[in-house]
C-alpha cells in the first residue's frame, strides 16, 4: 500500500464508507465495487478498502471487538499478535515496573495497543509510512500512544525504561527467516540497547523454532504454547545479569475454547536439557517402560525443559521412579502416571514397527481406523495406513517412533490427567 492510499482510507470520509458497509461476500463483490466506484473514488483507494472489507472477519477472530474499525495490509493481518497473547506480554512489561515503552517496529499495532491497555505509555516507531500511517489510524482511541514513522534503532529514546521488537522475519516472498541476524532489524542490533542504563526491561519477540545457539547468553527465552501449539517466543532482558533459569515455557489455555478469552497460564523454567546443570534424563528400554507415554506440551519441547518436566513430575506425586525418555532426542517420556503439562496415553502394547506383523495384530482385534503419531521415524501416517490395508468397527491410536534407538510401534489409548496448568 502507499503513503497516499494510506491516508486516504484513514480520512474521516472513506472511514465513513467502510464502517458502512457489510463484510466482504464474494456474491456482493462486483456490486460493492460498483456502489464504490460510483462515488468517483480512486481506483486504488477501492481496491484498498475491499481489501478491509476482506480483512473483518480475519481480525476479528484475533483481535475481537479492538477489529471494530481497525485498518490493515493482508500482509499485517496475516502477522498480527492474537490480542490475549499480545495482552499476556503486555502484562508481562507492565509487571517490571516500567512505565513508558517504545515499541521499535510497531506494524498495524497491535502490541502497540496492548501495552496501552496495560497502563503503560507507548511511543511507537514503523520504519514504513503507509504501516505507520494506518498505526496512528488505530491507535486513535488511545491518548497513551504515540505513533512515529522512522527507524526506532535511530530514534531518541530518553525518557523510555522499556523497549520492545517485533522484527520482521520473513522475505518479501513470505518465507520465514531463521537466522536471527537476517532479521529486520537484526537480533543483535535490538539486543545491544539493552546497554541503556535507565532500561528496566527489554523484550524481543523472535520465531519458536529459534536455535538455541541463537539465544544471547543474557536472556531469558520464554516459549508459549497456546491450546496446545507454540505460537511464539520472546528474549527478555532485565538487568543484573544471567537470569537464574534461562528457558521458560508458558502453557496457556483458553476460556472453555474461547480463542478472544484471557489466557490461564502455567509455566515451567528451568536448564535446558544440554546444560549440565539441567536435571539428567535417563533412557528407558522397552523391556522396562513405565505405565504411561507422554507427550510434553510444545512450548516445554522447544525450551528442551524434558528434565526439569520430570523433576516436577517426580517432586509433586508419590511416583515410583522418574519419567524417563523413551530414545535419545525423541521428545516421548515414559512414567508410571501421566505427567503435568503433557498429552498422555496408556501404554496397551509395544511390537516392532513392521508392517506385516502390526497388520496382523491389528486385524485380530478388529482395529479398521487408526489414529498414527510419529517422532523419530521417516515413514508418513498416510503411507502407513494405506498399507496397513486394515477392516473391521473397531480404532486403535499407533505410536511410531524409536525406543532406546530401536523402532517401535507402540499401540496406546489416551489416558486422562496430565494438562493441569
Amino acid at each position: 500500500m502507499d503513503p497516499a492510499t494510506a491516508a486516504a482510507l484513514t480520512s474521516p470520509s472513506v472511514s465513513s464508507i467502510i464502517r458502512d458497509l457489510p463484510d466482504y461476500d464474494s456474491d456482493r463483490a462486483l456490486e460493492i465495487g460498483s456502489r464504490l466506484r460510483k462515488l468517483e473514488l480512486d481506483r486504488d483507494l477501492i481496491a484498498a478498502i475491499q481489501t478491509q472489507l476482506a480483512l473483518r472477519a480475519p481480525l476479528r477472530a484475533k483481535l475481537g471487538d479492538k477489529s471494530e474499525g481497525f485498518l490493515a495490509t493482508r500482509a499485517g493481518a496475516e502477522q498480527a499478535t492474537r490480542w490475549p497473547v499480545a495482552a499476556l506480554r503486555a502484562r508481562a512489561f507492565a509487571a517490571s515496573g516500567a512505565t513508558t515503552v517504545a515499541d521499535l517496529t510497531c506494524g498495524l499495532g497491535v502490541d502497540t495497543l496492548a501495552l496501552a491497555a496495560a497502563g503503560l505509555s507507548v511511543t511507537a516507531f514503523e520504519i514504513d509510512e503507509a504501516t505507520a500511517t494506518l498505526a496512528r489510524h488505530n491507535a486513535r482511541d488511545y491518548g497513551c500512544v504515540h505513533v512515529l514513522h522512522g527507524d526506532g534503532l535511530a530514534a531518541d529514546l530518553s525518557g523510555i525504561d522499556a523497549i520492545f521488537a517485533d522484527p520482521a522475519r520473513r522475505t518479501e516472498s513470505g518465507a520465514r527467516i531463521n537466522d536471527p541476524e537476517q532479521y529486520g532489524p537484526p537480533l543483535s542490533d535490538v539486543w545491544a540497547l539493552r546497554e541503556r542504563a535507565e532500561l528496566r526491561v527489554l523484550g524481543v519477540k523472535v520465531g519458536p523454532g529459534i536455535a538455541h545457539r541463537d539465544v544471547p547468553a543474557d536472556a531469558r527465552a520464554e516459549w508459549l504454547s497456546v491450546d496446545g501449539d507454540v505460537v511464539e517466543a520472546t528474549l527478555w532482558w532485565t538487568p543484573g545479569g544471567m537470569p537464574d533459569l534461562p528457558h521458560r515455557a508458558l502453557i496457556a489455555r483458553s476460556s472453555q475454547g474461547d480463542p478472544l478469552a484471557e489466557l490461564t497460564v502455567g509455566s515451567l523454567a528451568g536448564f535446558p536439557d544440554e546444560d549440565s546443570r539441567a536435571p539428567r534424563l535417563d533412557v528407558a528400554t522397552a523391556a522396562d517402560l513405565g505405565e504411561f507415554l507422554a507427550e510434553p506440551d510444545g512450548a516445554i519441547i522447544r525450551a528442551h525443559l524434558l528434565g526439569t518436566l520430570a523433576e516436577k513430575a517426580a517432586g509433586d506425586s508419590s511416583m515410583n521412579g522418574r519419567a524417563r525418555l523413551i530414545s535419545p532426542r525423541i521428545a516421548y517420556l515414559t512414567a508410571n502416571e501421566p505427567l503435568p503439562h503433557s498429552r498422555n496415553y496408556r501404554i496397551v502394547d509395544v511390537l516392532p514397527f513392521h508392517i506385516k506383523k502390526l497388520s496382523g495384530y491389528l486385524r485380530t482385534r478388529g482395529v479398521g481406523s487408526v489414529t498414527i503419531k510419529k517422532r523419530g521415524v521417516e515413514a508418513t501416517p498416510e503411507q502407513v495406513r494405506r498399507q496397513l490395508r486394515l477392516s473391521g468397527d473397531h480404532e486403535a491410536t499407533l505410536v511410531l517412533t524409536r525406543i532406546a534407538g530401536q523402532h517401535r510401534a507402540i499401540v496406546v489409548e489416551p489416558a486422562e490427567g496430565g494438562n493441569d496448568q
